[in-house]
């Protein structure tokens, strides 16, 4: 189930709904992951999503 939603942020990155499923992975603790599937992000947005946690 994790993996499936890690592969769903991946596709979705650079729209609004994966900053909501972004928040939701980062409140369940899932921030390491999270930020390891969107290395291509670049900092500024990754530190976007974490303030939005």
């Amino acid at each position: 189930m994790i993996s499936a939603i890690l592969r769903w942020v991946i596709q979705m990155k650079r729209q609004v709904a994966n900053q909501k499923v972004a928040s939701v992975l980062l409140s369940i603790g899932m921030e390491e992951k999270l930020v390891a599937c969107m290395t291509d992000l670049n900092e500024e947005e990754v530190a976007q999503i974490k303030k939005s946690k």
